[in-house]
């Protein structure tokens, strides 16, 4: 055998080096992370691994998760070690459980735990322990739209914003944020600011997107003037449905629990200037953070400025690359500042600069000393950074914004290109709700205010100012405790499913908690109870499902939770977090519970309202009513049962109705009043067209409803007519002989055959370039212009009254366009 062995090493030697290294020819990774805390990416990821060319993805623990890039991409010229840094605050995806190398020249199609050249099992601790299904609620968090109706600047400005509602839809978003200038408004050409909104609703009316949409003022939309431009803001967004009783551009909605407050610039165009924030409006912005912190929800500062050297958006440690920031010489930027840092629980999102993602100025909090702020890139046209200064040129297929998960105890700050809904790893970010953080200083209770009504019956005593809130409830007030017969004691009962949930006890900005876990009831293992303190974590229930009630005993601060199994627990669902909400605009027949489908859970919420456990909206009443006898019943809840289990595919009461010319009626309202496109009531009747388009049921009631809502919010004295035709223009820079012009679907179908319709000039400017027009339906919306041998690049075509030309400062086949007026011919 020693003589084998040495026959081997000799040939080894003869044969070179090279045979050693493939007896290690197998890849590693290994991960070193800054944080110890679950969910946090940021750290170093070491790869070794022989030559070749290594794509580095999360995965859960079959595959590399579906719409994410690539985390890295590192080439290896031979056997050795190269790292990848994952930047400051990224996040570990709630569904990855391991990261994986795969081996391949390009971007490999198989991209498998099993086919991987190396793979990492993300520890336990390090996960963010909840799937994508588990958030509480999705939103898209968008700026900078740019609807550039003039000079074309933005002249993908229409297709990106078409991209981002797609993507929001695709994505499911519950809503969307937006942090300011959706129109580009130049103030050269006054009356521009109308066909710029005109162009972003029509867009927005347009999509798949059904779901609300929330605007908060930005600085090009004071372009032409603060007073005009707020006016048309108010106008054309609704502030949901609130429009006519407006008086100022900022709002606040509490949304899914959480609170949303959208500031608004009230200045003028240039933030670095002026005082953008009137006193009146600061006043107002510190009483809401007042009032909230501490309420166990999130609080969001929608706003559109970044600060000078401050801040998620620039750079702080140098001079920053954008220029018309706020500034310190304002009063009311200094004040907000101080906002920001007395209420570090707050998330503070922005926009502005339009830098991109990827030059990592997306999160900070000053070093721990202010809100945690998020920057928002662009829709319209992201910058990049070159030679010290920011770049101008927009590409067709660069577009980003932020889809953002919001789970119990962390907010996911996906940084997407949504011109192919696709996240960058190295752009999503991990936010820890504001809801945990509070304010540096304690405050009083909130007493200005009834407590709000329990959802589930718990004894015949008063509403105290205590509340149970947890996971099953979204943080949220929903369930007070009540007095008993004992004065020092207080109780409140809840059904839940099965699961694992994190509670504590909150009296205005005082929580109480206990690091220990409760199964079912703290009888079984903890000596009759859970002494709670101030200084503790979240209590943990492991719940087998049924009734759980709570006894909190004020003089010592203990909780017993006591449990008893309900015979319908196996379909009990954790009631705050459905919680019987006020139906969408699309809601379904019989789904109560409007979660998108007729299940159990509605079944067992028809037989709580039946027993008077809870009571129904007079929305969820005729959703309940399936049988359409005027009362909502144990048949009621029989027929549901049915249908969720496919024994039925339709209700009686869906049997009578004949919506077809009522749905016809509707879909007419939303063509004409598309300037509605994003009042809430605009989009909720679009919901339920879109719903009934599918072949989902939708009542009469609920239609005509909503095409009241409509109508009483629409500005009847200016509605256009919706264009059947775009046209658009060709300026002859190139002087060709001839010119045509050749359009096309995005699904490949063409208007007329290649090279497409030969143009007659319609006049010259003063340049002498001669203008071309072509007119065509607008269900076409690529075009190109071609001419002795030349062509420019595939145009995308949203709007009429824009002329193209070919640029004379590029190749040939680029296109630059500018909004066209035929005063401008000779």
């Amino acid at each position: 055998m020693k003589k084998l062995i040495s026959i081997i090493l000799a040939a080894a030697l003869i044969a070179g080096a090279s045979v050693f290294y493939s007896f290690a020819a197998t890849a590693s990774i290994s991960y070193s992370f800054t944080y110890s805390d679950a969910g946090f990416a940021q750290g170093k990821i070491s790869l070794t691994a022989p030559e070749g060319t290594y794509w580095l993805y999360w995965a859960d623990d079959t595959k590399a998760l579906d719409g994410y890039y690539q985390i890295a991409k590192l080439t290896f010229s031979s056997s050795g070690t190269k790292t990848h840094t994952m930047p400051n605050r990224t996040a570990v995806p709630a569904d990855a459980s391991k990261l994986i190398a795969v081996k391949s020249v390009g971007e490999p199609s198989v991209k498998t735990v099993a086919s991987a050249a190396a793979v990492y099992d993300i520890p336990a601790s390090k996960r963010l322990g909840k799937s994508s299904a588990q958030r509480r609620y999705r939103f898209a968090s968008y700026s900078d739209v740019h609807i550039d109706g003039v000079k074309m600047t933005y002249r993908y400005a229409d297709l990106h914003w078409r991209k981002a509602l797609d993507s929001a839809a695709a994505r499911d978003a519950d809503f969307i944020v937006l942090s300011g200038d959706y129109v580009n408004n130049n103030c050269d050409y006054p009356g521009v600011s109308s066909k710029e909104w005109d162009s972003y609703l029509k867009t927005l009316a347009d999509s798949d997107f059904c779901n609300p949409v929330y605007e908060a003022v930005g600085n090009h939309e004071l372009w032409q003037g603060v007073k005009s431009g707020t006016a048309d803001f108010i106008k054309s967004t609704g502030l949901g449905d609130s429009v006519s009783s407006a008086a100022n551009a900022y709002f606040e909605k509490e949304i899914n629990g959480d609170h949303f407050i959208f500031m608004s610039l009230e200045g003028g165009f240039y933030p670095n200037k002026v005082e953008e924030f009137t006193e009146t409006q600061l006043d107002w912005l510190e009483g809401l953070l007042k009032k909230y912190s501490g309420d166990g929800k999130n609080i969001y500062i929608i706003e559109h400025s970044l600060f000078y050297k401050y801040g998620a958006g620039d750079r702080t440690d140098g001079e920053p690359y954008y220029d018309i920031p706020l500034s310190d010489e304002q009063d009311s930027t200094r004040r907000l500042k101080s906002l920001l840092e007395k209420y570090k629980g707050v998330i503070f999102i922005s926009g502005h600069t339009h830098i991109a993602f990827s030059e990592q100025y997306n999160f900070s909090d000053n070093v721990g000393k202010s809100a945690q702020m998020m920057h928002n890139s662009s829709i319209g046209g992201t910058r990049h950074i070159s030679g010290g200064k920011l770049t101008y040129d927009y590409y067709e297929d660069q577009t980003e914004g932020y889809i953002v998960d919001v789970f119990d105890d962390a907010i996911i700050f996906n940084g997407a290109n949504l011109y192919y809904n696709m996240y960058d790893p190295n752009c999503c970010y991990i936010v820890k709700p504001s809801a945990k953080a509070g304010t540096t200083e304690t405050t009083e209770p909130d007493t200005s205010s009834e407590p709000t009504s329990p959802t589930e019956p718990t004894t015949s005593g008063e509403a105290t100012s205590y509340y149970l809130k947890g996971s099953f409830n979204s943080w949220t007030d929903k369930n007070p405790f009540y007095t008993t017969a004992d004065s020092d004691v207080i109780s409140t009962t809840l059904n839940l499913s099965a699961g694992t949930y994190t509670f504590k006890i909150n009296t205005g900005s005082t929580w109480y908690g206990n690091k220990g876990v409760i199964e079912d009831t703290t009888k079984k293992n903890s000596n009759g109870g859970w002494i709670m303190s101030t200084s503790d974590g979240n209590c943990t229930l492991k719940a087998s499902g049924g009734t759980y009630t709570f006894n909190f005993i004020l003089s010592s601060k203990k909780l017993n939770v006591l449990y008893s199994a309900s015979a319908n627990s196996a379909s009990l669902s954790t009631m705050s977090s459905r919680a019987c909400a006020e139906p969408s605009a699309a809601a379904i027949c019989g789904d109560v519970d409007d979660n998108g489908e007729v299940d159990v859970n509605d079944a067992t919420d028809i037989q709580r309202h039946a027993a008077n456990i809870i009571t129904f909206s007079e929305a969820q009443f005729a959703l309940a009513d399936v049988d359409g006898n005027g009362t909502v019943d144990v048949n009621d809840a029989t027929l549901v049962q049915r249908y969720a289990a496919k024994i039925i595919t339709s209700f009686p009461v869906q049997e009578e109705e004949d919506i077809t010319e009522l749905l016809a009626a509707a879909n007419a309202d939303l063509a004409k009043y598309y300037r509605c496109a994003s009042y809430d009531c605009y989009q909720a009747l679009k919901k339920s067209c879109r719903a009934a388009a599918a072949g989902k049921h939708v009542s009469a009631s609920t239609l005509e409803a909503q095409r009241e809502k409509l109508l009483s919010a629409s500005d009847t004295g200016n509605v256009p007519v919706p264009t059947d035709n775009y046209t658009i223009y060709f300026e002859n820079t190139n002087n060709w002989s001839e010119v045509y012009a050749y359009v096309w679907t995005d699904g490949g179908s063409f208007y007329e055959k290649w090279p497409g319709k030969k143009l007659t000039s319609i006049g010259s400017l003063g340049s002498g370039k001669k203008v071309y027009s072509y007119t065509f339906p607008a269900k076409y919306n690529r075009v190109v212009f071609s001419g002795d041998g030349e062509q420019t690049q595939d145009i995308s075509v949203y709007r009429s009254d824009v002329c193209y030309y070919l640029s004379d400062s590029q190749s040939p086949y680029y296109v630059k366009a500018y909004g066209f007026d035929s005063s401008y011919l000779k």
